[in-house]
């Protein structure tokens, strides 16, 4: 016995523990009534201690003793704890047992951290304090046993010279080996034990005590360690010279003595933590914990505790505390959303962000399934899209959605995210959760399916364009596509709509034959537009015949269109690959080919029913210029005839006086009409209607040897006209004919910003123009012979 006591004695002076010990049991053989009346009841309270208190046969591993304490805390009851053995509750391999008796040597500490199953399966960290003893010729080991689980993240995060720990009462067991000795000897045993416990409790640091349960709660006993403990001595405190609830704050007293009364009325062990005063006006944070003393009628006759210095830990819970609503604040103040699930992948926490994004609230997501409340899919395929946190769980990595991922809120809206999810370790450094933190990216997915849109398709018709077609005829020239075709078209007369109406027009032109094949083509047939006027469709798994057809529909549907009165024509070749002999490029130059033949058969007369459809319209737009045209025509015809021209000159000329004008195709009709002073810019649109005449009758071989004619009508004999400024021989004589004749009808004829002249007046103009604006012989011979009147007044 007395060595046990030196051990516990030697305990109690650890400063590095920390640790309270209590007293050692008198004996679980004597008699209670060999227990000196005048005696604190050690027994009880030892048995009904909070500490954890275990007796072990070091051969055997059999407990040989647990307290309340061991059975409340473990979960078996105490006859229940004597029947295992401790290698039924310690979860550590006797490797491990090894390895942490090692450890506590290198780091001189006489606790050892272990892993011990509580009857309901939960693992805890607890600190186990041993000490050998001999019980009569068995060895035993007493160990104290303290459950550090709620504080060992504590410890983690503290300096080791600070480290701590909320200790109950530890408590040995003294057990007289030999009943036969005689009474004499068993009371100096007592006496001897009350001896040594009281000096155990005299070293404890923390203070021991017994009050009276009566309305004045006098302390009838006080130990030593309330000094350190309050500042003040334990007589302070006797006999109710100084009441120690004077010593908590005023709002835990009154919870205390409600606590108090429960342990009373229930017989239930106290515990409580609560704030105290000292004599020198420190503030320090106290746990108690204690029991009720009962009389033989089961009367409440005293309360007997113990009280010791939790301050260290309470700050380092509210250190703890702190940080955790600091991170608490930082997880819900974060743009991007957050998402926590454990093992089983049930949520545990959103922040605000995922709860706007998902639709869900903190209170309705937790606990259900995490795939329930971040329900995802694939943006093309609208297949289930990979469960991140499964995926963490399965790699035990950092993980990333998949691209083209689309989260479904709870109200159905589609949101293209952006995530990472990353596993959550546990101290051990085993995967305890995983946090999912995911963005919204609906607009920038937005601008770089734009990015793509544009980096593929054709702006204008919306088909695809070169630089696709180009990758696309790589990927589908395998086998598996044989028989694949590719066919060309080219838009006829493409630039002779955009120089009589317009680029707009031309436009247009080229959206109507692009719409025409997407509506004859399937769905995974590819269409391009890889020219100004060309397109190009790629057909896989389509035969020769087959493509012949889609073309003949497609040209047929095209053939059956008009643009301002104007047919649309389109010149297509094709060819088609059926084995690897033949390169997919071959074939695309074989249908170039073919389709140019076409095209040199289709265009002539396409251009010359273009030029005529385009007179047609101009003389639809603007009647006025359809009867000076033909008038013009007339003029010419005689004049040619008077100048001696051949019959096919004539007829040449005579049809050129009809064309001269189709350059205002292209100027606006309002313009032409308008009787104010035209502005710069729409005189400039009328300036240009001879080059826009003379390219439009360029691209018809029919109307080919006019282009000049037409280009020149408007230049002077001086130089001094447009476009070019030509002069004098420079200027064909068709030109000059057509210049006078359009002229002396625009005199002759009201327009709407002047009134018409007499046919005297528009001769006297020509004669004063004659040598400048117009050439002389052509003027005269005009007058003469046309106009039948003298030259010379």
């Amino acid at each position: 016995m007395l060595k046990l006591l030196r051990l516990l004695g030697s305990l109690v002076k650890r400063n590095v523990m920390r640790v309270v010990v209590t007293a050692l049991l008198l004996t679980m053989l004597l008699p209670a009534a060999m227990v000196n009346a005048e005696t604190i009841d050690f027994r009880r309270l030892f048995d009904n201690h909070g500490s954890v208190m275990l007796i072990i046969d070091v051969e055997t591993g059999n407990l040989l003793y647990a307290n309340n304490a061991a059975a409340r805390f473990y979960g078996y009851t105490r006859e229940q704890l004597l029947a295992m053995t401790i290698q039924d509750i310690n979860t550590l391999s006797p490797e491990e047992v090894a390895r942490e008796r090692e450890a506590a040597a290198r780091e001189e500490r006489n606790f050892f951290l272990f892993k011990h199953r509580l009857a309901s399966g939960e693992i805890r960290t607890v600190e186990v304090y041993t000490y050998p003893y001999a019980l009569g010729e068995r060895p035993v080991l007493f160990s104290i046993i303290n459950d550090v689980t709620p504080y060992f993240a504590i410890r983690e995060l503290s300096d080791r010279r600070t480290r701590y720990f909320l200790v109950g009462l530890s408590v040995a067991f003294l057990i007289l080996s030999t009943v036969t000795l005689s009474l004499e000897n068993m009371r100096q045993k007592l006496r001897e034990s009350e001896r040594k416990t009281q000096s155990i409790i005299a070293s404890l640091q923390g203070m021991v005590y017994r009050c009276t349960n009566d309305s004045t709660w006098t302390m009838e006993f006080v130990s030593s360690g309330c000094e350190p403990l309050t500042g003040y001595p334990p007589s302070a405190f006797l006999h109710d010279k100084l009441a120690f609830s004077s010593l908590i704050n005023e709002s835990d007293r009154s919870l205390l003595w409600k606590k108090w009364q429960d342990t009373l009325a229930k017989r239930v062990p106290f515990f409580h933590e609560y704030a105290i005063t000292t004599a020198d006006g420190t503030v320090k944070w106290v746990r108690e914990q204690g029991h009720g003393v009962y009389g033989p009628a089961g009367e409440a006759i005293a309360l007997e505790g113990f009280i010791w210095d939790v301050t260290e830990a309470v700050r380092a819970q509210q250190e703890l505390r702190a940080s955790e609503e600091k991170l608490l604040a930082t997880l819900t103040s974060v743009g991007d959303g957050v998402i926590t699930a454990n093992q089983e992948s049930m949520v545990e926490f959103l922040n605000p962000v995922a709860e706007q994004l998902t639709g869900w609230t903190q209170a309705e997501a937790r606990g259900r399934a995490f795939t329930e409340v971040f329900n995802i899919i694939n943006e093309y395929t609208r297949e289930p899209a990979v469960n991140p946190v499964q995926e963490v769980f399965d790699t035990g990595e950092i993980v990333a959605l998949e691209n083209h991922t689309l989260l479904i809120s709870r109200d159905g809206t589609e949101r293209a995210i952006e995530d990472s999810a990353a596993p959550i370790h546990d101290k051990q450094g085993d995967i305890s959760g995983a946090v999912l933190v995911f963005r919204d990216c609906t607009e920038k997915h937005a601008k770089i399916r734009e990015i793509e849109y544009l980096s593929y398709h054709d702006q204008l018709t919306g088909v695809f364009n070169r630089r696709f077609f180009q990758v696309e005829m790589k990927r589908l020239d395998t086998a598996r596509n044989y028989p694949i075709s590719v066919v060309i078209g080219d838009v006829n007369g493409l630039k002779l709509v955009n120089d009589a109406f317009g680029h707009d027009v031309g436009d247009e032109l080229l959206l109507r034959v692009a719409q025409v094949i997407q509506r004859e083509c399937r769905a995974d047939d590819i269409i391009a537009r890889v020219g100004g006027d060309e397109f190009l469709i790629l057909l896989p798994r389509t035969d020769a015949q087959a493509t012949e057809s889609l073309v003949n529909r497609i040209k047929s549907k095209i053939d059956a269109c008009t643009l301002r009165d104007i047919a649309i024509s389109v010149s297509f070749g094709w060819d088609t690959k059926t084995d690897d002999k033949q390169s997919l490029s071959e074939a695309l130059r074989n249908a170039e080919n073919h389709m140019y033949k076409k095209k040199t058969l289709e265009n002539a007369s396409h251009r010359s029913f273009t030029v005529k459809s385009i007179l047609h319209t101009l003389r639809i737009k603007n009647p006025r210029e359809d009867e000076h045209a033909k008038r013009v025509s007339l003029l010419c015809q005689a004049l040619g005839r008077a100048l001696g021209l051949s019959a096919d000159q004539t007829a040449e000329l005579t049809l050129a006086g009809e064309l001269h004008d189709i350059g205002k195709i292209a100027v606006d009709e309002a313009v032409l009409n308008k009787a104010g002073k035209l502005t710069p810019d729409e005189w400039d649109a009328v300036l240009r209607h001879p080059e826009t005449g003379m390219r439009i009758l360029a691209t018809s071989h029919e109307f080919f040897g006019l282009a000049e004619h037409i280009y020149a009508h408007h230049e002077r004999y001086d130089g001094k006209g447009y476009p070019k400024g030509l002069a004098g021989d420079e200027i064909s004589l068709q030109a000059k004919i057509i210049s006078l004749a359009d002229a002396y009808d625009a005199m002759t004829t009201a327009r709407p910003y002047r009134n018409a002249m007499s046919e005297a007046e528009a001769i006297a103009e020509i004669r004063r123009g004659a040598g400048s604006q117009f050439d002389p012989r052509v003027a005269q011979v005009f007058v003469e012979q046309v106009l039948g009147q003298a030259w010379r007044q």
